[in-house]
């Protein structure tokens, strides 16, 4: 097994009495953070406007509920 360092997210979680579109972790999500509003706009939307599906990005690695579960 691989041993992982420990992330802390930053941010509050969704409120559930005002659902978010869209994926709502990315207020959290360091790769959203990550991406350019300018440059990544068609990424930073995609996370905006649909709800990510549950998948397994391969074979070893863990099921997630992200657009770009893939390696970083």
């Amino acid at each position: 097994m691989r041993e992982r360092g420990r992330i802390l997210l930053a941010g509050d979680p969704p409120s559930p009495t005002r659902p978010t579109t869209g994926c709502g972790f990315r207020g959290r999500c360091p790769r959203y953070a990550a991406m350019s509003p300018t440059h990544d706009a068609d990424r930073r939307g995609r996370c905006e406007r649909e709800p990510p599906a549950l998948t397994a990005p391969g074979p070893g690695r863990a099921a997630a509920a992200c657009h770009f579960a893939g390696p970083p």
